[in-house]
Protein backbone atom coordinates (compact mmCIF):
# COMPACT_ATOMS: atom_id res chain seq x y z
CA UNK A 1 0.00 0.00 0.00
CA UNK A 2 1.29 3.33 -0.86
CA UNK A 3 0.89 6.05 1.80
CA UNK A 4 -1.83 8.79 1.19
CA UNK A 5 -1.14 10.95 4.15
CA UNK A 6 0.35 11.39 7.40
CA UNK A 7 -1.26 13.59 10.13
CA UNK A 8 -0.29 14.58 13.11
CA UNK A 9 -2.19 14.26 16.10
CA UNK A 10 -0.84 15.37 19.60
CA UNK A 11 2.03 13.17 20.58
CA UNK A 12 0.96 10.78 17.62
CA UNK A 13 1.82 10.34 13.89
CA UNK A 14 -1.18 8.54 11.78
CA UNK A 15 -0.52 7.53 8.49
CA UNK A 16 -3.33 6.16 5.73
CA UNK A 17 -3.94 4.97 2.35
CA UNK A 18 -4.89 6.67 -0.73
CA UNK A 19 -8.32 5.61 0.09
CA UNK A 20 -8.23 6.83 3.90
CA UNK A 21 -7.76 3.33 5.65
CA UNK A 22 -4.88 3.51 8.89
CA UNK A 23 -1.53 1.77 7.76
CA UNK A 24 -0.13 2.44 11.39
CA UNK A 25 0.60 5.04 13.52
CA UNK A 26 3.96 6.27 15.51
CA UNK A 27 4.13 8.16 18.96
CA UNK A 28 6.90 10.96 19.21
CA UNK A 29 6.50 11.82 22.62
CA UNK A 30 6.97 15.74 23.43
CA UNK A 31 9.79 16.70 21.42
CA UNK A 32 9.03 15.76 18.12
CA UNK A 33 6.31 15.64 15.08
CA UNK A 34 6.04 14.91 12.02
CA UNK A 35 8.83 16.32 9.56
CA UNK A 36 7.55 14.48 5.98
CA UNK A 37 6.56 12.26 3.74
CA UNK A 38 7.00 10.44 0.45
CA UNK A 39 4.20 7.71 -1.04
CA UNK A 40 6.80 5.02 0.77
CA UNK A 41 7.82 6.50 3.94
CA UNK A 42 7.19 8.81 6.65
CA UNK A 43 10.12 10.76 8.91
CA UNK A 44 9.52 11.52 12.46
CA UNK A 45 11.35 13.96 14.75
CA UNK A 46 11.99 12.04 18.51
CA UNK A 47 13.73 14.77 20.54
CA UNK A 48 17.68 15.03 18.64
CA UNK A 49 17.09 12.53 15.98
CA UNK A 50 14.80 11.96 12.91
CA UNK A 51 13.89 8.43 12.25
CA UNK A 52 12.45 7.24 8.70
CA UNK A 53 9.63 4.92 8.70
CA UNK A 54 7.88 2.85 5.71
CA UNK A 55 3.89 2.31 5.50
CA UNK A 56 3.94 -0.13 7.95
CA UNK A 57 5.73 1.24 10.80
CA UNK A 58 9.17 -0.09 10.10
CA UNK A 59 11.90 1.31 11.00
CA UNK A 60 14.28 1.97 7.50
CA UNK A 61 17.02 4.53 9.28
CA UNK A 62 17.93 7.19 11.98
CA UNK A 63 19.98 10.46 11.73
CA UNK A 64 21.16 13.13 13.62
CA UNK A 65 18.36 16.21 13.43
Amino acid sequence: MAIGSAIEKGHMVYVYDEKGKQLCSKDFGNNGGLVGYTGTSFSVRKGKMIYVYDEKGKQLSSKPA
